[in-house]
Formats: C-alpha cells, sequence, structure tokens
C-alpha cells in the first residue's frame, strides 16, 4: 500500500493543483488499466479517485470529527463519483444531478427541513497490497496477482439537514425516499432520528413529516440512524442552532448572550447625508466575547453605517 501511495502521490504533485480532469483520468487509467475490475465489486475505488473529502471519517460511527454538513456531504458525493471503475457503479446519478434534486425538493417544501442520505461501500487497497503478494508494480503500473484479493471493503454513511438554523420552537422534518442515496441492496428496517430535544431516537416514516418541539434554544445535535435487515446499523449527526422563540414573540433572539438590543447606530455623512440602523447583538451558546465581527474594510461606500 505504501508504494501504490506514494506512486499517486508523485502523479498528483506532477499535475499540479491546476490540473485538468481530463489529463488526471488518463493517468489514472494508465496506473490502473491492467487491474481486474471485477474484484471491485462495488464499483468504487478509493486510489482511483479524487478525494475531496476524508471519507474515511464518515464510516457509520460517531466521532468529534465526523459532524456532517451540507459541504462535506456533497464532497462525500464528488468523491465517490470519481472513484467508478469498471461498471458496477455505472448507475450513478452525477453530483449536478443529485444536488439539482435536493434543491428541487428543498423548493418543493419550503416549511420543511428535509434530510438527505447516502449510503455506499467503496473498496480500498489492503494496507500490505504490495508487500504481501496481492498486487505487484511495475512502469507506474498496478498488476493483480491470480487467486488474490487486494482489496478491503469499506462505507461511508452521511446524512445532513436542509437548514441549521432554526428560529421558534417547533418545526417539522421529513426523509424522502428520493433523497436516499446507495448502492446496497438490503432493506432499510428502520430509521430513527434523535432531535437533540430530550427525547432520544425516535422512529420516523419515509416520506412523512415529523412534528418536533424544543423547550429550550441554543445548539443541539441531530443523530440518524439507519437500521438494516441484518445489519449494519449505522449513525451519523449534524448540528442545529435552535433560535427559541414562542409563536406570539417577534424578537428573533431569545435575550442569552444579549450585548446590545436594537441599538441606533449612525453611520458617517455620504454625500451630505447619514443613514441609522438598529442592531442587536447576542453571543452564541458557549460564547463570552464576538468572534470574527464584521470588519469596516469589507463594507461598501454605499452603505456607510
Amino acid at each position: 500500500m505504501k508504494k501504490i501511495t506514494s506512486l499517486m502521490i508523485a502523479v498528483l504533485i506532477s499535475y499540479g493543483l491546476s490540473a485538468q480532469l481530463t489529463n488526471y483520468y488518463n493517468r489514472m487509467n494508465h496506473i490502473f488499466g491492467s487491474i481486474d475490475k471485477t474484484k471491485v465489486s462495488t464499483g468504487y475505488l478509493k486510489e482511483f479517485g479524487i478525494r475531496l473529502n476524508e471519507i474515511e471519517k464518515f464510516n457509520g460511527s460517531l466521532s468529534n470529527t465526523n459532524w456532517m454538513d451540507e459541504s462535506q456531504w456533497k464532497s462525500i458525493y464528488s468523491s465517490l463519483y470519481s472513484m467508478r471503475v469498471g461498471s458496477a457503479a455505472s448507475g450513478m446519478s452525477p453530483p449536478s444531478s443529485v444536488y439539482a434534486n435536493i434543491q428541487t425538493q428543498k423548493s418543493n417544501n419550503p416549511d420543511v427541513i428535509l434530510l438527505s442520505a447516502q449510503y455506499y461501500s467503496y473498496q480500498q487497497y489492503k494496507t500490505n497490497a504490495v508487500s504481501n503478494g496481492d498486487v505487484t508494480i511495475s512502469n507506474e503500473k498496478i498488476y493483480d496477482v491470480s487467486g488474490r484479493n487486494p482489496y478491503d471493503t469499506k462505507k461511508v454513511f452521511a446524512v445532513f439537514p436542509s437548514e441549521y438554523n432554526l428560529e421558534g420552537n417547533t418545526f417539522s422534518f421529513k426523509l424522502q425516499s428520493n433523497m436516499i442515496y446507495t448502492n446496497t441492496n438490503k432493506t432499510l428496517s428502520s430509521v430513527q432520528v434523535d432531535f437533540g430535544n430530550g427525547q432520544g431516537y425516535q422512529i420516523i416514516t419515509l416520506n412523512s413529516t415529523i412534528n418536533i418541539t424544543y423547550s429550550s434554544g441554543g445548539e443541539k445535535e441531530l443523530k440518524i440512524k439507519f437500521a438494516y435487515s441484518g445489519g449494519p446499523t449505522i449513525y451519523s449527526h449534524s448540528k442545529l442552532f435552535v433560535d427559541y422563540r414562542t409563536g406570539g414573540s417577534m424578537l428573533r433572539y431569545d435575550g442569552a448572550g444579549l450585548l446590545w438590543n436594537r441599538e441606533p447606530i449612525t453611520g458617517t455623512n455620504w454625500n451630505g447625508s447619514a443613514s441609522t440602523g438598529l442592531v442587536t447583538v447576542e453571543l452564541a451558546a458557549g460564547h463570552t466575547s464576538l468572534v470574527k465581527p464584521v470588519r469596516p474594510s469589507i463594507w461598501s461606500p454605499q452603505f456607510p453605517f
């Protein structure tokens, strides 16, 4: 595996960050052109593709290093799409089509927080594939050894919500079957979600909304659990921030950490006049000071305040 990794690094360096994808894939086809693609039964080979994300972290277990959001989710899907070899994954929808579908579903469900999920199995070379005699390398090409399997099978699971900053106290969530992307042929037996409202995991029904009420604001952990018949049971989690308020309140903020509440701020004169704006500043949960405030240098002169 070290020799394979070194070979891949040398290829990436030689082409540079601005290399065209066509040249990259031509090079990959040269390196992997002689492998037995039928051994890549999942249709995805990690070393063949472009990893836009450390997909190894999102293996179906929860940790402090694998929080999921929309950007992470898309980078995982695009990475998998670039890893396709042979014909097993030829039917995978292109990223542009998937992202367009997600946007369409969000537009069609303006008052619902939609969940988008992906669960894929992929393969990677075993750590000792070369030293163990599973493959050989000659003239920058990889060759299989007859009767040997050089691959380990891994999984990646990721779910993200369409909204992260929630204003209110009751929200509708939904997971649609047309927003689950996978290459497994196993049956999904149950979907459970812990919405971080103190109720623990709750079973949800695909294509149906579930209303969730919070009794307080702040950061919440959204945990999703997929259980497949015969296994596995896999997990993904995201962070939500609930800006808690009841239906009759017009304030966006709950007053926790309030620094200024509708303070009038008058700008400097520009073309003989100045404007005044009302500013409310509240610290986020767990913060005792402002972090990354807006800098005057990025303000437009048309808006001097």
